[in-house]
């Protein structure tokens, strides 16, 4: 006779087969209830939506733009950011924009449509349609990532206005200008600068590109801002210095008519002294105006050349 097998050696009985369908039903039941409940919340919230869509789109209708738009902006909250809302706004403030055919406006109002793009093609309550292929086309268009190098300990928006309080590497953010404030480590002091996006490289936010200046050691103490400057790899030549033939010129030209001029006076000295002319006087003017013009150029160039030299 065998005997009786252990009971933590026996064999399990089967589960009846009423009892695993019974199980089966509940996982059924229980994976299927909140999606229940999200397409019942999505219906009544879409209900909602079209009530604000009636009085925004009314507003609209008698020509009232910025009352349409402060329609939805006031409703956001009580539809709880539903993408549609957001979706109404991006094309209101595009309309907005070019009503007025603004410049500043438009710069204005730029981050505000890449915003409400943005929100739309967040919400997982709309279809695919327009989630995906009309906010998310306008999303590549008018957004681009953050692009970051390093750790830093926060990271905050400054402007634009709409994209205002904390980021992270890779948040997507509008084209243009963008303030940032980022503190790199907890000692660090946040330091504040302006990114134009999209990005050609990431923006260095690691420690080490934030560190204050050291002291060199070829200098008595203190800070410099920055790594001692490189030396150039070709060496400028030297300023070319000035020439001293003009000044020479003059002053060789100067003492040739001070020496003629007055070569000149003393031979016409000479003949009036030998005829006992008092009235040929008159002719020596000439001689007497070239020695002086003469003797002043001669000066003049001795100092030029000297100032050359």
């Amino acid at each position: 006779m065998r005997p009786p097998r252990p009971a933590a050696l026996a064999s399990p009985r089967p589960a009846p087969l009423s009892a695993l369908l019974a199980a089966l039903l509940a996982a059924l039941l229980s994976a299927h209830a909140p999606r229940a409940a999200l397409a019942a919340s999505t219906t009544e919230l879409r209900a909602r939506y079209q009530a604000v869509y009636a009085r925004a789109e009314d507003a609209l209708a008698a020509g009232r733009l910025l009352e349409a738009i402060r329609v939805y902006e006031e409703s956001l909250a009580a539809l709880e950011g539903y993408g549609g809302a957001h979706l109404r706004l991006a094309q209101l403030y595009l309309r907005r924009v070019e009503e007025a055919a603004d410049p500043a406006l438009a710069a204005e109002l730029s981050p505000f449509v890449a915003f409400h793009f943005l929100r739309c093609a967040q919400d997982a309550r709309l279809d695919d349609l327009m989630r995906d292929t009309v906010c998310g086309s306008e999303v590549k268009r008018r957004l681009s990532p953050l692009l970051v190098k390093g750790a830093p300990v926060s990271l905050e928006v400054l402007a634009p206005r709409p994209f205002l309080g904390a980021a992270a590497a890779g948040a997507l953010l509008p084209l243009g200008d963008v303030a940032l404030r980022a503190q790199v480590s907890p000692a660090a002091e946040p330091r504040e600068l302006t990114a134009r996006l999209p990005l050609r490289e990431p923006i260095d936010l690691s420690e080490e590109a934030f560190m204050p200046a050291r002291p060199r050691l070829d200098e008595g103490g203190g800070l410099v801002s920055g790594p001692p400057p490189a030396a150039p790899l070709f060496a400028e030549p030297p300023p070319p210095r000035p020439s001293r033939l003009p000044p020479a010129a003059l002053l060789g030209a100067g003492a040739v008519a001070a020496g003629v001029g007055a070569y000149l006076l003393r031979e016409q000295m000479v003949k009036i002294n030998a005829n006992n002319y008092a009235g040929g006087y008159g002719s020596a003017i000439p001689s007497i105006a070239l020695t002086v013009s003469g003797a002043a150029l001669t000066v003049f160039g001795v100092g030029w050349l000297a100032q050359r030299w």
